[in-house]
């Protein structure tokens, strides 16, 4: 999250507070505060770090916060718990959809068999997808099968070529 620190202050200016449920960004000699708020799930402050990126807005102070994922290590099976429904308490929810999710800060009890159960979602796919190519390529032979068919039928009653095309086409035709 990149909070709006103003270009003209250094890094050395800023006094950044990271509490496991709680952030607080402000001016060390004005006090004048960028941003704070108390966290909607814990975060571990020894893996969350602060950079400074020389001005405001994307280039202001950039917070990479570590997750505690608590809830997760009681329902490990339950991924979607990592997400967080807002950043602070005072925010509004965050729509599910409104962004992509990233399952590789699982943490490692429940990475691995995330893990494995993908591996076995992916091969259960290709599996399909196989199956799925090969029922189309008989379906296509036997699409070419008909029509060859029906060319050399026309062609046995009444003695003159036409292509599947034009013999669908005629038929359509008399069908309207």
């Amino acid at each position: 999250m990149a909070a709006q620190v103003p270009s003209e202050v250094r890094p050395r200016e800023l006094a950044v507070s990271m509490e496991p449920f709680s952030i607080r960004v402000a001016h060390a000699i004005s006090g004048e505060v960028f941003l704070e708020g108390d966290l909607e799930r814990g975060i571990v402050p020894e893996d969350s770090v602060w950079m400074h990126g020389g001005g405001s807005g994307e280039d202001g102070c950039l917070l990479l916060l570590r997750k505690m994922n608590l809830e997760l290590l009681r329902r490990h099976w339950m991924h979607s718990e990592m997400w967080w429904p807002r950043l602070f308490t005072h925010h509004s929810d965050i729509a599910w959809d409104d962004y992509e999710k990233d399952y590789s800060d699982l943490p490692e009890e429940v990475l691995e068999p995330h893990q494995a159960a993908e591996l076995a979602r992916d091969v259960q796919r290709r599996i399909e997808a196989a199956e799925k190519d090969k029922r189309e390529v008989l379906q296509e032979r036997d699409d070419l099968r008909k029509r060859t068919r029906q060319e050399r039928l026309h062609y046995m009653k009444f003695g003159v070529r036409k292509s599947w095309v034009q013999l669908h086409r005629e038929s359509m035709a008399m069908a309207c």
